[in-house]
């Protein structure tokens, strides 16, 4: 018995493109993602994104140099945005950061610097500077 090849049929013009990988990113699917902002591309040729509700003459926030990396910044907004949302509501709702206790005043002092008018038991072979204990001012 005799088997005959069955003739192959042409593949469809974009079937190489589809079975190379994930769909190529556009202009289009970034802003389908983020239906929140606004993208365009600027004259430069650089991608340009801006949360819609925003004062249209303010600069965008969001730049990129082709669609993938303006999906990345804009990735990358939503988080620094949602950063500060989140540390402004703590402050709403515990008040603002303490500042950090001041240190102590220093109680110690070996000597002016001066052997002659220190009276200082220090050693001779330390410098000027190390004769004195600095210490912040009290208030």
């Amino acid at each position: 018995m005799t088997t005959r090849a069955r003739p192959r049929r042409a593949p469809s013009p974009g079937a190489a493109s589809r079975s190379a990988g994930p769909a190529e990113i556009t202009l289009a699917t970034v802003q389908r993602e983020f239906p929140g902002y606004a993208c365009w591309r600027g004259i430069s040729g650089l991608y340009y994104a801006r949360p819609c509700g925003t004062e249209p003459g303010a600069a965008a926030p969001v730049s990129a140099r082709h669609p993938p990396g303006l999906r990345e910044a804009i990735f990358q907004h939503q988080a620094a945005t949602r950063d500060a949302i989140i540390q402004e509501l703590l402050i709403l709702i515990f008040g603002p950061p303490h500042a950090p206790p001041s240190p102590p005043p220093c109680p110690v002092s070996i000597g002016s610097g001066d052997p002659a008018t220190s009276g200082s038991s220090a050693p001779d072979h330390w410098g000027p500077n190390e004769r004195t204990i600095a210490c912040a001012p009290t208030a």
